[in-house]
């Protein structure tokens, strides 16, 4: 795990707020990757100095010819996920705090020892770490003492094999427990909206 203190704008010492969007789980090849999604929610991040995002697994299907995922119903090989992702996440570089991978891009890595992610996250130019990181945010005043509210932020990208939402919070859970030092934990991989 890598612990990382993002540099933030001199304004954020005046914002009251920071919104972290978790992109994880896009699946960029896969037939059902919804472009238009990623479009508006890249849009919103943009839109406003204080939205940032986290990369968190799984961005890219990659499905390889012994892996669950089918060659034949992708829409572009894995060579082709990476170049379109890069188009995609075009404009969005000073706004990605730090990466992580996903099941789905560790498939290459086993393959061939080539970590996409982290091809991925230097061409982004954020911190990054396999296993996951741990982000050290301040922004604002706080009151008591006018220094900066400082946040533990960790992501993940998680594993579960649970079919029902109460396994999955639990996995969630359980990555919560490991880093009690976090404020605020994001775990992706098992696709379901937990917040607790």
């Amino acid at each position: 795990m890598l612990f990382h203190e993002p540099t933030l704008p001199a304004e954020a010492s005046e914002w009251e707020e920071l919104y972290i969007v978790p992109l994880q789980d896009l699946h960029i090849g896969d037939p059902r990757f919804r472009e238009d999604i990623f479009n508006s929610i890249k849009s919103w991040i943009l839109e406003a100095p204080n939205r940032f995002a986290v990369l968190n697994g799984d961005l890219f299907n990659v499905a390889l010819k012994h892996s669950v995922s089918s060659v034949y119903e992708d829409v572009m090989n894995p060579r082709e996920q990476l170049r379109y992702g890069k188009k995609l996440f075009d404009g969005l570089q000073e706004r990605i705090l730090s990466a992580t991978t996903g099941n789905h891009e560790e498939r290459i890595a086993r393959e061939t020892s080539i970590d996409i992610m982290e091809e991925f996250a230097d061409w982004v130019g954020c911190a990054y770490d396999p296993g996951g990181v741990c982000l050290k945010i301040k922004f604002g005043k706080d009151t008591r003492h006018g220094d900066p509210v400082c946040y533990a932020v960790y992501h993940t990208h998680g594993s579960s094999a649970a079919q029902l939402i109460g396994g999955k919070a639990l996995a969630m859970d359980r990555i919560a427990q490991v880093i009690p030092v976090a404020d605020v934990v994001i775990s992706g991989h098992t696709h379901a909206k937990l917040t607790f």
